[in-house]
Formats: structure tokens, C-alpha cells, sequence
């Protein structure tokens, strides 16, 4: 029997197709989405990823956001952010 995640957990769906141990980006001939994601994923009090230094909005979007957005917050709007100390 499978346990279902609790509630708020952060559940990785994994880079591979099912089964077939082959990144879905390269079936489908597709380059990867740019990230900032170092699998820190951690908030600071303020919300803001102390590994990416994302937003969780930001976190929720950032698929819907087409490479030219991503790359422009990369390069401009993440950097200037520090995190502010962990939630308690």
C-alpha cells in the first residue's frame, strides 16, 4: 500500500518519464525549463526560498512563465534578494 504525502509536504515527481528512465525533455525533444532550484527549498521567514531565493508564488508560476521571463528573473530580480533567516 502507497502512504499519500502529508499535507504541506513537498513531493518530487521526479525528471524521468514513468517507467522508462529517460528525462521527459529529452523524449520529446524538448530543452529543459531554466531554473534557479538548488534543492535547498527551504523559506525564510519573509516566504522567500533560501536556495532559489524565489518567491513561493514565483515557485508556483515559474512552469507557466515562458524561457524569457525565466531567464530575466534570473539574471535581474533574483539576485538583488537575501534571505531574511529561517521560520521558526
Amino acid at each position: 500500500m502507497q502512504r499519500r504525502p502529508r499535507a504541506g509536504a513537498v513531493v518530487s515527481v521526479g525528471r524521468f518519464a514513468p517507467g522508462s528512465g529517460i528525462p521527459h525533455h529529452v523524449r520529446m525533444n524538448v530543452p529543459p525549463a531554466s531554473t534557479p532550484c538548488t534543492r535547498v527549498c527551504t523559506l525564510d521567514r519573509d516566504g522567500v526560498c533560501i536556495g532559489c531565493h524565489r518567491t513561493v508564488d514565483e515557485i508556483i508560476r515559474w512552469r507557466e512563465l515562458d524561457e524569457s521571463e525565466r531567464l530575466r528573473l534570473m539574471r535581474d530580480v533574483l539576485p538583488l534578494r537575501t534571505p531574511k533567516g529561517l521560520r521558526a
